[in-house]
């Protein structure tokens, strides 16, 4: 959440450079999208977005991983992070260290959170102290003794504070320029950008972000009550900044205070403002309308962006797998012309992203669709819209229309359910060269079974007779890796003896 708001956050400085004439209350508008993505844990999916960052770049497996790694969608990001993390070492039965960073990570983060916590609720007991005391002057406005500057307090019901000894000219332009802070509720807007500072108090980012924000909020209501009040009061109102400015930094949730905030700005927005030409208007609610649309939502998933722009002339072989079914039933391969109707299918999906969906038990329909390009693609409707390892929620009513799908014969005994490959005598000879060496991650890329009762066993099946057996602790360099002939019913230990020679002997005795 953090990483994606940082990119929106540099667009938004970029936007409010490009329209620093336009009236503040768009640059303020701006940072809205900015808070929503930084408190918000789900967001959408739309085809308008332009995000460049991944919408979750980092899996939550990561910390158990032995090889973490981060997919930004920025791949020079990605190559200098990734070189960066830590690596358990093979065979360690230490705890990942990526682990221990993490519980370190979070103590920290913990840390941080509760001291600016701890700093608002001081800073608001402290204030609170000082307005023992305060008289009603009407409504919800009161005066005190012993208060610099005039300031909102309260989220429900908020309340107007004021230093007693203001004139009353200068007390109606500070009574309207509170009132405008209420009623465009930027007392809680405050409270939201100070929640998101509390949570990314880690990012350098989002402290310049909730400060301009609280700069471009002031401005915006200086600018509201000049131009309800007209031009005239310029240098009046300019003054009372100046004779209220308590110099203070208060980053609490609240209060609002009036005299607080980049003075010196303020006065110069406030001596220059003028009433925008209607295309600055147009052009700045154009621009905050187009930030919203494109960085509130998260841009369509790969996997759902090639199911929709998916062709006939795109593939080149499409195979079907009903489980559990009849035996007769299980699987069917396509004819040529076939295509179009399962590509409608596919072309009609639809459903929200699902990073962590439930297991559901039942049946599946599964199409495997293999692209001319040589990539084999899964598309499967499990209770949801699964494709290519991303799960969505499609709807029941229109997959409760893939029911009545059927295969034509049993499964093939070869058929792979993933985009595994399987083990050849070739690609095993040059794993055995590795000796000692010889890792689980050698063995990744291919298709195979864990057998193991009690001790992790993994079967990869190879061209017949063959097959390989892998045993030992996941996390630990195997115990031993075995090539067997089903037709001799002998094995060696590839660490340790020749191939070549096995396969030799194994012809023979079958001849």
């Amino acid at each position: 959440m953090s990483l994606t708001a940082s990119s929106i956050i540099f667009f938004v400085l970029l936007a409010r450079l490009l329209f620093k004439r336009a009236p503040k209350v768009f640059s303020y508008a701006m940072w809205s999208v900015v808070f929503f993505r930084l408190l918000c844990p789900i967001s959408f999916e739309s085809m308008f977005s332009l995000l460049p960052i991944n919408a979750s770049p980092i899996s939550t497996n990561t910390v158990y991983s032995e090889k973490p790694q981060i997919s930004t969608g920025i791949t020079s990001i990605d190559n200098e992070i990734n070189y960066l993390l830590p690596v358990t070492a093979n065979g360690a039965s230490d705890v990942n260290p990526m682990l221990i960073a993490a519980i370190i990570g979070e103590i920290l983060w913990l840390t941080g959170i509760a001291i600016l916590l701890a700093y608002s609720i001081v800073s608001i007991l402290r204030l609170r102290k000082k307005l023992v005391g305060a008289v009603r002057l009407y409504d919800n406005i009161f005066l005190a003794d012993h208060i610099a500057s005039p300031f909102v307090i309260g989220l429900f019901r908020p309340v107007i504070y004021l230093p007693s000894a203001l004139s009353e000219q200068e007390r109606s332009y500070i009574i309207l320029h509170e009132k405008t802070h209420i009623r465009h509720f930027d007392h809680v807007m405050k409270i939201i950008a100070f929640a998101a500072l509390c949570l990314h108090w880690f990012n350098p980012l989002v402290w310049i972000a909730f400060t301009l924000t609280i700069k471009d909020m002031e401005m915006s209501c200086d600018e509201s009550v000049i131009k309800q009040l007209g031009a005239d009061i310029r240098e009046e109102y300019s003054a009372l900044l100046l004779s209220l400015a308590t110099g203070r930094k208060i980053i609490a949730g609240t209060p609002l205070s009036f005299g607080e905030e980049d003075m010196k700005s303020r006065i110069k927005n406030v001596l220059c403002y003028r009433k925008p030409a209607l295309w600055v208007m147009l052009a700045a609610l154009a621009a905050v309308a187009a930030i919203f649309i494109v960085f509130a939502s998260n841009p369509q998933r790969t996997s759902m962006e090639w199911a929709k722009r998916l062709r006939v002339e795109d593939i080149s072989k499409i195979e079907l797998v009903v489980m559990p079914s009849d035996k007769d039933e299980q699987y069917r391969l396509f004819a040529h012309s076939e295509f179009s109707d399962v590509v409608a299918v596919v072309n009609k999906s639809r459903g929200g992203y699902l990073p962590n969906p439930e297991s559901l038990a039942g049946s599946g329909v599964t199409y495997y669709i293999t692209t001319t390009d040589g990539v084999r693609h899964i598309f499967s409707n499990n209770g949801y819209l699964f494709i290519d390892g991303d799960s969505y929620a499609a709807g029941r009513d229109w997959l409760s229309s893939w029911e009545d799908v059927k295969g034509n014969s049993p499964l093939p005994e070869t058929f792979l359910f993933g985009n595994e490959r399987f083990l050849t005598l070739d690609e095993l000879k040059l794993i055995a060269k590795k000796g000692d060496a010889v890792s689980w991650d050698d063995f990744a890329l291919y298709y195979g079974q864990d057998i193991g009762f009690g001790l992790y066993i993994m079967h990869y099946s190879m061209e017949e007779p063959y097959y390989v057996r892998v045993g030992g602790v996941p996390g630990e360099s195997p115990m031993y890796a075995r090539l067997y002939s089903a037709e001799t019913e002998k094995s060696i230990d590839i660490l340790q003896e020749s191939i070549d020679d096995f396969v030799k002997n194994s012809e023979a005795e079958g001849l």
